[in-house]
């Protein structure tokens, strides 16, 4: 029977290992003899006094990882590469070993463990995390890949996951405002899920009006960020409660500034973003489409449980 866990890489970004976290701990809080390692996590969060996000049913204190700044921007980049090399060599060698090694196992879900490349592994297309793993599986599994999955146990464990998490980012009492958050997906998005998540700013000032239209007497504050810079004066000179996230990219924060901020807010309008949806999630804000603005003049959120099932979310919340 399943002991052990060692996520070695979960494609994605920040919001993507969220995603991967709150499935494995609630797995952990489930089956306290758990002892799970996510080792992507740790390129933003890292670990106190503890390798395990979660062991005996404990969930881990973490602490959000501090970027250095400034330096060379060369030399940043080749230190990035080699050490991205560096760890791609070691999951391989480790999902090699698990494969091999009595009382283990490799597990791949997905297209190769997500671009990583070859992993060695039994693969499946997505991966239930229930009790029949748990009881089928030998002593440790080695896990790679998207789509591991149990969003029951993650809507039983929400109060415990949300709260630990939101104690990371949030560090003072909040204040009682009403916040619209908008999160504008970058250029990028063009090219992904045939370009329906990205807006153009056009769009993107017709969405807010559209909702403020509805809601205006009710915000107390619009914040935007986005995935690139922005000729914010476009979108916030006509308003005077709106401003931008220090943690929106070329700002002064960071990633986490900008988290931060989405947490805090009472609605958020996504094209259907993990970052955006994580956010919501934690701070259990009301989630509004922007693709269903724009082509059904619709201003209803999408309740939690369908995020899954919607046509412009359900690729980020998988």
């Amino acid at each position: 029977m399943l002991k052990k866990i060692i996520c070695t890489h979960g494609g994605g970004r920040f919001g993507n290992q969220l995603l991967n976290y709150i499935h494995l701990a609630a797995l952990g809080l489930e089956y306290p003899f758990l002892e799970i390692e996510q080792w992507e996590l740790n390129k933003y969060l890292s670990l106190i006094d503890s390798k395990f996000i979660i062991n005996n049913g404990q969930l881990t204190k973490l602490n959000k990882v501090q970027k250095s700044t400034g330096g060379d921007v060369l030399f940043t980049n080749i230190v990035s590469k080699i050490k991205t090399l560096s760890s791609r060599f070691g999951i391989t060698i480790y999902h090699f070993y698990f494969y091999f090694k009595p009382n283990a196992s490799s597990i791949i879900v997905g297209d190769d463990g997500c671009n990583i490349g070859f992993l060695q592994g039994d693969r499946h297309g997505n991966l239930i995390l229930d009790d029949r793993f748990i009881k089928s599986s030998n002593k440790t599994v080695c896990l790679a890949g998207w789509e591991f999955r149990n969003w029951d146990l993650v809507s039983k464990w929400k109060n415990e996951i949300s709260t630990h998490l939101k104690d990371i980012f949030i560090d003072q009492e909040q204040d009682k405002k009403n916040i619209l958050g908008v999160h504008i997906r970058g250029t990028d998005f063009k090219l992904y899920q045939g370009g329906m998540l990205y807006l153009s700013d056009e769009k993107w000032r017709f969405v807010v009006s559209k909702f403020l239209e509805k809601h205006n007497n009710k915000v107390d504050l619009q914040i935007y960020l986005s995935d690139e810079e922005k000729e914010w004066g476009k979108f916030i000179n006509n308003y005077n409660n709106a401003k931008v996230s220090v943690g929106s990219v070329g700002c002064s924060g960071d990633l986490f500034d900008a988290f931060s901020d989405l947490i805090k807010c009472k609605w958020i309008i996504t094209t259907g973003s993990t970052f955006a949806l994580m956010a919501a999630w934690i701070g259990c804000a009301s989630v509004y489409s922007a693709n269903d603005i724009i082509e059904n003049d619709k201003i209803n959120s999408v309740n939690v449980d369908d995020w899954r099932t919607h046509e412009y979310l359900k690729g980020n919340w998988m």
